[in-house]
């Protein structure tokens, strides 16, 4: 009996063990459980952080793009399907406050003009040291304007003038090649000469910012004048782990009545919010450069996850993105433009 009961309480005993055992595994899987998703959360709230901040600053930079000088429909440029043919690129631009705006004279040179002097100090209206900066020429009526680069400003006893870099395609009519960021209005006017329609027109120096992503390392990045007088723009990373950048313009064309319809279709009066947009087609059949009032921008930032499975989303016109391992989540701010300016 006293065996029995020995051989019994052995038993009993490596029963419990195991029990333990496997108590205390469940136990650790479930605090590493709450580990990892702590952590998880953990990452989740830093970078919602980082996304409001970003999301914040760009909603300000956007909204009074072109400041009082420049309407939006002038200072913002979109590309679509930049980026290995995926992601958008944003450029917009406002005036240099530092900077006179000029008058252009007639045509001084193969492609340069003659520049105003300044009536109350005899001095050229451009600093001579304005090389390689960006400019703006906007037609005295406003229906037409060209984003150029400048190449030199020229001074001396007899006038200054104003030449600009060939860079770019050279439009047909004219001879100054396309050198700016932005791009050009598509109304200029329908005669030979391009290059004369804008004499007597304004120039204005302007401060650049381009935002892109780099697919390759997941970076949104800015790229901005923060020397302006050395012509050269300097990129920096303003969000990491940012998988998409999709930008869409609304339009308030069919009709216009002080309001731009969202129906998240070709439908609608955005372009580039669902695939199939364009511009000159449906929701757009009318719309006009001047009927820009708003931009959305949106990109797609991913957290790393522990979890099985990948989830999928589409950002505005963009691709199905999945990824293995991260939670992928979709951001999107939508901007009213502060300025619209009416030169004509």
């Amino acid at each position: 009996m006293t065996g029995s009961r020995a051989g019994s309480s052995l038993v009993e005993f490596l029963v419990s063990t195991a029990i333990a055992g496997v108590l205390t595994s469940v136990a650790m899987a479930s605090i590493l459980q709450v580990l990892r998703t702590a952590t998880e959360e953990g990452h989740r709230t830093e970078a919602d952080e980082e996304i409001k901040l970003t999301a914040e600053w760009l909603a300000a930079s956007v909204r009074g793009v072109g400041g009082d000088a420049l309407s939006p429909w002038m200072a913002l440029h979109v590309e679509q399907d930049v980026a290995m043919g995926r992601t958008d690129r944003v450029t917009w631009a406002g005036v240099d406050p530092d900077q006179t705006a000029c008058r252009l004279g007639a045509h001084d040179g193969r492609d340069g003009y003659a520049l105003d002097f300044d009536a109350g100090t005899a001095a050229c209206c451009l600093d001579d040291e304005l090389a390689d900066r960006q400019a703006m020429l906007v037609t005295p009526e406003g229906e037409a304007w060209r984003s150029l680069q400048i190449a030199s400003v020229d001074v001396d006893r007899d006038g200054c003038s104003v030449s600009f870099s060939d860079l770019g395609v050279q439009p047909a009519g004219s001879r100054v090649a396309s050198s700016g960021l932005l791009r050009a209005n598509d109304r200029l006017p329908a005669v030979a000469d391009v290059d004369a329609a804008f004499e007597q027109a304004t120039l204005l120096v302007v401060d650049v910012q381009r935002l892109s992503l780099d697919p390759s390392t997941h970076e949104l990045r800015l790229e901005e004048d923060r020397a302006p007088l050395d012509g050269r723009l300097e990129s920096r990373v303003v969000l990491d782990r940012v998988h998409d950048l999709q930008v869409a313009l609304g339009y308030d064309c069919h009709p216009r009545d002080g309001r731009v319809t969202n129906a998240g279709d070709a439908s609608d009066e955005w372009l580039g919010n669902a695939p199939g947009d364009a511009l000159g087609h449906q929701g757009l059949t009318d719309a006009r450069s001047d009927d820009l009032r708003m931009v959305t921008l949106g990109f797609v930032h991913g957290s790393p996850t522990r979890g099985p499975d990948a989830n999928a989303v589409r950002l505005l016109d963009g691709e199905v993105l999945t990824t293995p391992s991260v939670l992928l989540r979709a951001h999107t701010t939508r901007v009213a433009f502060r300025h619209l300016v009416q030169l004509r």
